[in-house]
């Protein structure tokens, strides 16, 4: 996959130290194009603090990562049915391409003569196929073997068989650059709400903004993962609170939101542990629980405004999501033989197969042929654990897989 398209990241090392916040001002401008614009502002109360200042280090760095994605990409919702389309190879690489007519925006009217030819990325070719009649696996087949003549002649057969059905028409998503069209995701033409990324920081920082106001609690951003239709924001709480035997921890909310998959718009609960404040090596390591328990929002596509909007005063309940994991957090001073948690993860290390972490599991292991004697020790060992993983999603595995040996101890 082309590396304009792969997840980024920013730290609150890169954060600038003269950027102390933004003006509510300038995050108001996220949604001013968006149709919930008038409903956000109320629901959020905007009159009344549209002059304040949000003090959350790091917003500056955000605004401007999340304006510099929307200038690389316009985005392309068009409703079609399966006839309607046609197929292709790019003319760059030869690969299996999607045709679609020209659409004018404004009206939806097809434009004549105009065509779109758009490459699939990410897993939209897989999802395609998927879709009819359950291809996917028998068309990806034959286009890794250079086949494609018998794909389109399957498609072709297809167009009949569609031709005298009106339920198989979906909102597919292009992105266009500079350098052409791609066919980025399917969703639904019925139940598809576009809870973007913009709306997703606006909420994000107005929300923390409003309870900073309301308390002496204070954020700032320490790590944002993003691409052109994916973001999650940790927003960390600057006061810390102890943990026996480990050093201290603190809490996290992570700000989510996927504009084309299942959850649209997500707050969960993640906790940094910090350890060897009284050693040579400090350290931090996030980690986060698979279950529930994490969340206390979650808004998918399919959620009509109008209740979209009221779950949003769920953001309230982190509080309880916060003392529910200070409670796990105590498990870890119980684990009286620390190198039973190495050869742990070094058991389910060694059994990975397909997840996202199976592409470290040698550099991995490497690591795990050192036996540990203390829980800072052990902490540590996590951390460089931590340090060989790159990949965003793998990360995001690793954390719920630390979670599950540190506090479930399986």
């Amino acid at each position: 996959m082309e590396d304009k398209f792969r997840k980024k990241s920013f730290t609150d090392k890169d954060v600038q130290a003269s950027d102390k916040g933004v003006p509510v001002k300038f995050v108001m401008k996220l949604i001013e194009k968006s149709p919930y614009y008038e409903d956000l502002c109320n629901l959020m109360g905007l009159d009344d603090i549209k002059d304040e200042f949000i003090e959350i280090p790091g917003a500056s760095k955000l605004l401007q990562t999340v304006k510099a994605i929307n200038s690389q990409f316009e985005k392309i919702d068009l409703d079609m049915s399966f006839p309607e389309l046609s197929f292709t190879k790019t003319e760059d690489d030869g690969k299996f391409a999607l045709i679609f007519p020209s659409i004018d925006i404004e009206t939806g009217e097809m434009i004549e003569g105009n065509k779109i030819i758009a490459k699939p990325i990410y897993s939209a070719r897989s999802d395609f196929f998927s879709g009819l009649f359950k291809m996917e696996r028998y068309a990806n087949t034959l286009l890794e073997k250079g086949h494609d003549s018998i794909v389109t002649s399957n498609l072709e057969y297809l167009r009949e068989v569609y031709s005298k059905s009106k339920t198989h028409k979906k909102k597919y998503r292009l992105l266009k650059d500079n350098d052409g069209y791609y066919f980025r995701a399917i969703t639904s033409c019925n139940k598809y709400y576009d809870y973007n990324n913009n709306i997703t920081v606006f909420i994000g920082l107005i929300a923390l903004h409003i309870e900073a106001k309301t308390s002496p609690v204070k954020f700032l951003v320490k790590r944002c993962e993003f691409n052109e239709s994916f973001i999650r924001i940790y927003f960390e709480k600057e006061e810390s609170r102890p943990i026996e035997k480990v050093g201290s921890a603190k809490y996290i909310i992570e700000v989510s939101n996927d504009e084309v998959k299942r959850e649209a718009l997500k707050f969960s609960g993640v906790m940094a542990l910090i350890f060897g404040d009284d050693k040579p090596e400090k350290g931090e390591l996030f980690i986060k629980p698979k279950d529930l328990k994490t969340s206390f929002l979650s808004i998918n596509h399919g959620v009509p405004p109008k209740s979209a909007l009221k779950a949003l005063e769920k953001i309230a309940k982190y509080k309880e999501r916060e003392e529910e994991q200070f409670q796990d957090l105590s498990q870890i001073s119980k684990i009286n033989n620390p190198d039973q948690i190495r050869f742990l993860i070094k058991s389910k290390v060694d059994k990975l197969k397909s997840s996202e972490l199976s592409k470290y599991k040698k550099e991995i292991l490497t690591e795990l042929l050192t036996r540990v004697d203390s829980i800072y020790d052990l902490l540590k060992l996590m951390n460089k654990i931590e340090l060989i993983v790159e990949d965003i999603d793998a990360k995001e595995y690793l954390r719920y897989f630390l979670h599950e040996v540190l506090i479930l101890k399986e």
